[in-house]
Protein backbone atom coordinates (compact mmCIF):
# COMPACT_ATOMS: atom_id res chain seq x y z
CA UNK A 1 0.00 0.00 0.00
CA UNK A 2 1.43 3.38 -1.02
CA UNK A 3 2.17 5.78 1.83
CA UNK A 4 0.24 9.08 1.31
CA UNK A 5 2.24 12.22 0.61
CA UNK A 6 2.85 14.38 3.68
CA UNK A 7 3.32 18.12 4.08
CA UNK A 8 5.37 19.56 6.93
CA UNK A 9 4.82 23.27 7.67
CA UNK A 10 7.83 24.95 9.19
CA UNK A 11 9.66 28.18 10.11
CA UNK A 12 7.61 31.43 10.04
CA UNK A 13 4.62 29.62 8.47
CA UNK A 14 4.45 27.32 11.51
CA UNK A 15 4.62 30.29 13.86
CA UNK A 16 1.74 31.96 12.02
CA UNK A 17 -0.36 28.82 12.46
CA UNK A 18 0.34 28.73 16.19
CA UNK A 19 -0.63 32.39 16.49
CA UNK A 20 -4.06 31.75 14.94
CA UNK A 21 -5.13 29.50 17.82
CA UNK A 22 -5.92 26.64 15.45
CA UNK A 23 -3.97 24.31 17.74
CA UNK A 24 -5.89 25.13 20.90
CA UNK A 25 -8.58 22.47 20.50
CA UNK A 26 -7.22 19.01 21.44
CA UNK A 27 -10.50 17.41 20.30
CA UNK A 28 -9.60 18.39 16.73
CA UNK A 29 -6.65 15.99 16.89
CA UNK A 30 -4.18 18.84 16.93
CA UNK A 31 -1.17 19.47 19.15
CA UNK A 32 -0.40 15.76 19.19
CA UNK A 33 3.41 15.34 19.33
CA UNK A 34 4.62 12.90 16.71
CA UNK A 35 6.77 10.00 17.89
CA UNK A 36 10.20 9.39 16.42
CA UNK A 37 9.19 6.61 13.93
CA UNK A 38 6.27 8.75 12.77
CA UNK A 39 8.58 11.76 12.32
CA UNK A 40 10.92 9.69 10.16
CA UNK A 41 8.02 8.48 7.99
CA UNK A 42 6.58 11.97 7.66
CA UNK A 43 9.88 13.42 6.46
CA UNK A 44 10.56 10.49 4.11
CA UNK A 45 7.23 11.12 2.35
CA UNK A 46 7.42 14.92 2.41
CA UNK A 47 7.62 15.26 -1.37
CA UNK A 48 4.70 17.49 -2.31
CA UNK A 49 4.22 18.48 -5.92
CA UNK A 50 4.10 22.15 -6.84
CA UNK A 51 0.30 22.05 -7.05
CA UNK A 52 -0.01 20.26 -3.70
CA UNK A 53 2.30 22.72 -2.01
CA UNK A 54 0.54 25.76 -3.44
CA UNK A 55 -2.86 24.30 -2.49
CA UNK A 56 -1.69 24.41 1.13
CA UNK A 57 -1.93 28.22 0.99
CA UNK A 58 -5.71 27.91 1.19
CA UNK A 59 -5.35 26.47 4.71
CA UNK A 60 -3.02 29.19 5.94
CA UNK A 61 -4.23 32.32 7.80
CA UNK A 62 -5.43 35.06 5.47
CA UNK A 63 -2.68 37.44 6.59
CA UNK A 64 0.04 34.77 6.41
CA UNK A 65 3.28 35.80 4.79
CA UNK A 66 4.26 34.23 1.51
CA UNK A 67 6.00 32.04 0.57
CA UNK A 68 4.79 29.17 2.76
CA UNK A 69 7.71 27.29 4.32
CA UNK A 70 7.84 23.49 4.12
CA UNK A 71 10.23 20.73 5.16
CA UNK A 72 10.90 18.25 2.36
CA UNK A 73 12.58 14.87 2.31
CA UNK A 74 15.71 15.84 0.40
CA UNK A 75 17.11 18.17 -2.26
CA UNK A 76 15.27 16.32 -5.03
CA UNK A 77 11.93 16.94 -3.30
CA UNK A 78 12.20 20.72 -3.57
CA UNK A 79 9.40 22.17 -5.71
CA UNK A 80 9.89 25.25 -7.86
CA UNK A 81 7.38 27.95 -6.96
CA UNK A 82 7.50 31.57 -5.82
CA UNK A 83 4.75 30.71 -3.33
CA UNK A 84 6.68 27.94 -1.57
CA UNK A 85 10.08 27.78 0.10
CA UNK A 86 11.44 24.33 0.80
CA UNK A 87 13.89 23.40 3.55
CA UNK A 88 15.82 20.14 3.86
CA UNK A 89 16.01 19.00 7.51
CA UNK A 90 19.16 17.80 9.28
CA UNK A 91 19.92 14.07 8.99
CA UNK A 92 18.25 13.30 12.32
CA UNK A 93 15.43 15.33 13.77
CA UNK A 94 15.26 15.65 17.56
CA UNK A 95 12.45 14.22 19.66
CA UNK A 96 9.30 16.35 19.68
CA UNK A 97 10.36 18.01 16.43
CA UNK A 98 6.96 17.73 14.76
CA UNK A 99 3.34 18.11 15.81
CA UNK A 100 0.60 16.26 13.95
CA UNK A 101 -2.24 18.29 12.45
CA UNK A 102 -4.03 15.37 10.80
CA UNK A 103 -3.15 12.10 9.08
CA UNK A 104 -0.91 13.63 6.41
CA UNK A 105 -0.08 17.13 7.66
CA UNK A 106 2.47 18.11 10.27
CA UNK A 107 3.91 21.33 11.64
CA UNK A 108 7.24 22.04 13.31
CA UNK A 109 6.73 21.84 17.08
CA UNK A 110 7.14 25.10 19.02
CA UNK A 111 10.40 23.74 20.46
CA UNK A 112 11.84 22.88 17.03
CA UNK A 113 10.41 26.06 15.51
CA UNK A 114 12.41 28.13 17.99
CA UNK A 115 15.63 26.53 16.82
CA UNK A 116 14.63 26.84 13.15
CA UNK A 117 13.98 30.57 13.48
CA UNK A 118 17.28 31.30 15.21
CA UNK A 119 19.46 31.88 12.11
CA UNK A 120 17.07 34.46 10.62
CA UNK A 121 16.45 36.47 13.82
CA UNK A 122 18.62 38.77 15.88
CA UNK A 123 19.34 37.61 19.43
CA UNK A 124 16.82 40.11 20.83
CA UNK A 125 14.12 38.96 18.39
CA UNK A 126 14.82 35.35 19.33
CA UNK A 127 14.45 36.19 23.03
CA UNK A 128 11.11 37.88 22.20
CA UNK A 129 9.98 34.72 20.41
CA UNK A 130 11.05 32.65 23.42
CA UNK A 131 9.00 34.85 25.77
CA UNK A 132 5.97 34.40 23.50
CA UNK A 133 6.25 30.61 23.15
CA UNK A 134 6.97 30.17 26.87
CA UNK A 135 4.39 32.81 27.76
CA UNK A 136 0.62 32.88 28.10
CA UNK A 137 -0.13 34.94 24.99
CA UNK A 138 0.28 34.92 21.21
CA UNK A 139 0.80 37.98 19.06
CA UNK A 140 -2.14 38.53 16.70
CA UNK A 141 -2.76 41.34 14.24
CA UNK A 142 -6.46 40.54 14.29
CA UNK A 143 -6.92 40.87 18.06
CA UNK A 144 -8.09 44.14 19.61
CA UNK A 145 -5.08 44.34 21.93
CA UNK A 146 -2.64 42.94 19.37
CA UNK A 147 -2.44 39.59 21.18
CA UNK A 148 -4.58 36.74 22.50
CA UNK A 149 -4.30 34.90 25.80
CA UNK A 150 -3.05 31.36 25.18
CA UNK A 151 -1.42 28.62 27.26
CA UNK A 152 2.35 28.39 27.09
CA UNK A 153 4.00 25.70 24.97
CA UNK A 154 6.60 24.93 27.62
CA UNK A 155 9.29 26.40 29.82
CA UNK A 156 12.73 27.74 28.88
CA UNK A 157 14.09 24.51 30.38
CA UNK A 158 12.02 22.31 28.07
CA UNK A 159 13.06 24.40 25.06
CA UNK A 160 16.67 24.22 26.23
CA UNK A 161 16.51 20.43 26.33
CA UNK A 162 15.77 20.29 22.62
CA UNK A 163 18.40 22.94 21.81
CA UNK A 164 20.95 20.89 23.77
CA UNK A 165 20.13 17.87 21.59
CA UNK A 166 21.14 19.65 18.43
CA UNK A 167 23.66 22.44 19.11
CA UNK A 168 25.42 21.31 15.96
CA UNK A 169 22.43 22.24 13.81
CA UNK A 170 22.18 25.67 12.23
CA UNK A 171 20.97 28.07 14.90
CA UNK A 172 21.44 25.63 17.77
CA UNK A 173 24.07 27.61 19.68
CA UNK A 174 22.20 30.86 19.17
CA UNK A 175 19.02 29.23 20.49
CA UNK A 176 20.91 28.02 23.57
CA UNK A 177 22.18 31.53 24.27
CA UNK A 178 18.79 33.21 23.80
CA UNK A 179 17.03 30.77 26.13
CA UNK A 180 19.30 31.88 28.98
CA UNK A 181 17.42 35.19 28.91
CA UNK A 182 13.85 33.90 28.44
CA UNK A 183 11.37 33.93 31.33
CA UNK A 184 8.27 31.75 31.47
CA UNK A 185 4.68 32.94 31.88
CA UNK A 186 4.75 36.48 30.61
CA UNK A 187 1.08 37.40 30.14
CA UNK A 188 1.38 40.16 27.55
CA UNK A 189 3.73 41.80 25.04
CA UNK A 190 4.16 44.85 27.31
CA UNK A 191 5.27 42.66 30.21
CA UNK A 192 7.76 41.04 27.83
CA UNK A 193 9.07 44.42 26.62
CA UNK A 194 9.58 45.60 30.20
CA UNK A 195 11.19 42.34 31.38
CA UNK A 196 13.63 42.10 28.46
CA UNK A 197 14.62 45.77 28.81
CA UNK A 198 15.31 45.32 32.52
CA UNK A 199 17.10 41.98 32.48
CA UNK A 200 18.91 41.49 29.18
CA UNK A 201 22.67 41.75 29.89
CA UNK A 202 24.33 45.10 29.28
CA UNK A 203 26.41 43.48 26.54
CA UNK A 204 23.19 43.19 24.52
CA UNK A 205 21.70 46.58 25.43
CA UNK A 206 19.67 45.71 28.52
CA UNK A 207 20.07 46.88 32.10
CA UNK A 208 21.41 43.53 33.32
CA UNK A 209 19.13 42.98 36.31
CA UNK A 210 18.81 39.42 37.55
CA UNK A 211 16.22 37.15 35.94
CA UNK A 212 12.77 37.64 37.54
CA UNK A 213 9.71 35.46 38.03
CA UNK A 214 6.87 36.44 35.71
CA UNK A 215 3.33 36.53 37.13
CA UNK A 216 4.55 35.32 40.47
CA UNK A 217 1.99 34.41 43.14
CA UNK A 218 2.42 36.21 46.47
CA UNK A 219 0.30 34.98 49.36
CA UNK A 220 -0.95 37.86 51.48
CA UNK A 221 -0.94 38.26 55.23
CA UNK A 222 -4.14 38.50 57.25
CA UNK A 223 -4.00 42.29 57.10
CA UNK A 224 -3.26 42.17 53.37
CA UNK A 225 -6.24 39.91 52.76
CA UNK A 226 -8.46 42.30 54.69
CA UNK A 227 -7.12 45.28 52.74
CA UNK A 228 -7.36 43.80 49.25
CA UNK A 229 -10.18 41.30 49.68
CA UNK A 230 -7.90 38.61 48.17
CA UNK A 231 -5.82 35.79 49.61
CA UNK A 232 -3.01 36.37 47.12
CA UNK A 233 -1.91 38.64 44.30
CA UNK A 234 0.03 37.88 41.12
CA UNK A 235 2.97 40.22 40.49
CA UNK A 236 3.75 40.90 36.82
CA UNK A 237 7.54 40.94 37.20
CA UNK A 238 8.92 39.83 40.53
CA UNK A 239 12.25 39.30 42.28
CA UNK A 240 11.04 37.46 45.41
CA UNK A 241 14.57 37.14 46.80
CA UNK A 242 14.76 40.95 46.89
CA UNK A 243 11.09 41.53 47.78
CA UNK A 244 10.72 43.68 44.66
CA UNK A 245 8.03 43.63 42.00
CA UNK A 246 7.36 45.73 38.92
CA UNK A 247 3.76 46.13 37.83
CA UNK A 248 2.73 47.10 34.31
CA UNK A 249 -0.10 49.62 34.44
CA UNK A 250 -2.20 49.24 31.29
CA UNK A 251 -4.27 52.28 30.40
CA UNK A 252 -6.91 49.86 29.09
CA UNK A 253 -7.43 48.06 32.40
CA UNK A 254 -6.09 50.40 35.08
CA UNK A 255 -8.32 53.45 34.70
CA UNK A 256 -11.53 54.44 36.44
CA UNK A 257 -12.06 55.15 40.13
CA UNK A 258 -12.93 51.55 41.05
CA UNK A 259 -9.87 50.07 39.34
CA UNK A 260 -7.52 52.74 40.68
CA UNK A 261 -8.84 52.07 44.19
CA UNK A 262 -8.30 48.31 43.73
CA UNK A 263 -4.73 48.92 42.54
CA UNK A 264 -4.05 51.08 45.60
CA UNK A 265 -5.32 48.34 47.93
CA UNK A 266 -3.21 45.80 46.03
CA UNK A 267 -0.07 47.90 46.42
CA UNK A 268 -0.76 48.44 50.12
CA UNK A 269 -1.15 44.66 50.59
CA UNK A 270 2.16 44.00 48.81
CA UNK A 271 3.97 46.63 50.85
CA UNK A 272 2.53 45.11 54.01
CA UNK A 273 4.25 41.84 52.93
CA UNK A 274 7.51 43.76 52.66
CA UNK A 275 7.55 44.22 48.88
CA UNK A 276 8.71 47.35 47.11
CA UNK A 277 6.42 48.02 44.16
CA UNK A 278 7.54 49.84 41.00
CA UNK A 279 4.85 50.83 38.51
CA UNK A 280 5.62 50.83 34.78
CA UNK A 281 3.32 52.66 32.40
CA UNK A 282 3.10 52.04 28.66
CA UNK A 283 4.81 55.36 28.04
CA UNK A 284 7.73 54.34 30.24
CA UNK A 285 8.02 50.84 28.77
CA UNK A 286 8.24 52.28 25.25
CA UNK A 287 10.75 54.97 26.19
CA UNK A 288 14.51 54.68 26.72
CA UNK A 289 14.43 57.38 29.40
CA UNK A 290 11.38 55.89 31.10
CA UNK A 291 12.94 52.46 31.48
CA UNK A 292 16.26 53.99 32.48
CA UNK A 293 14.67 55.58 35.55
CA UNK A 294 12.81 52.39 36.52
CA UNK A 295 15.88 50.17 36.03
CA UNK A 296 18.17 52.39 38.08
CA UNK A 297 15.63 52.61 40.90
CA UNK A 298 15.22 48.82 41.03
CA UNK A 299 18.99 48.28 40.82
CA UNK A 300 19.50 50.69 43.73
CA UNK A 301 16.90 48.83 45.80
CA UNK A 302 18.75 45.59 45.04
CA UNK A 303 22.01 47.14 46.16
CA UNK A 304 23.47 46.97 42.66
CA UNK A 305 25.32 49.64 40.73
CA UNK A 306 24.64 50.22 37.07
CA UNK A 307 27.87 51.20 35.30
CA UNK A 308 27.48 50.65 31.55
CA UNK A 309 30.42 50.88 29.17
CA UNK A 310 30.68 53.65 26.61
CA UNK A 311 29.27 51.41 23.85
CA UNK A 312 26.15 50.56 25.87
CA UNK A 313 23.98 53.44 24.58
CA UNK A 314 24.43 52.28 20.99
CA UNK A 315 23.68 48.68 21.95
CA UNK A 316 20.56 49.78 23.82
CA UNK A 317 19.24 51.63 20.78
CA UNK A 318 19.75 48.55 18.62
CA UNK A 319 18.15 46.34 21.26
CA UNK A 320 15.09 48.56 21.62
CA UNK A 321 14.65 48.77 17.86
CA UNK A 322 14.45 44.97 17.60
CA UNK A 323 12.36 44.69 20.77
CA UNK A 324 9.71 47.22 19.74
CA UNK A 325 9.61 46.32 16.05
CA UNK A 326 9.03 42.65 16.92
CA UNK A 327 5.93 43.69 18.88
CA UNK A 328 4.56 45.90 16.11
CA UNK A 329 5.62 49.34 17.32
CA UNK A 330 7.06 51.92 14.95
CA UNK A 331 10.59 52.99 15.86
Amino acid sequence: MMQPMTTVITHISALQLYRTGLFDNPEAGMRQPARQPEIARAIAHAKPSRNEAEALLADMPQDAEKPVHLLVADERARCRSNLVRCHVPPPVLPRRALTRIDSDRYVASPHFLFQQMAPSLSLVELVCLGFELCGDYRLSNGAERGFRQRDSFGTPTSFQQLADCGPWTKGGKKAQLALRFVCAHSASPMETIAAISLTLPCAYGGFGLTKPQMNYRINLSKNGRATSGKSYVVADICWPEHKICAEYQSTQFHTGAERINADAHRQTALEERGYSVFEITAQQALSEHGMDGIARAIAKKMGRKFRPQASWAHKQQAMRKDLLTWHGFDV
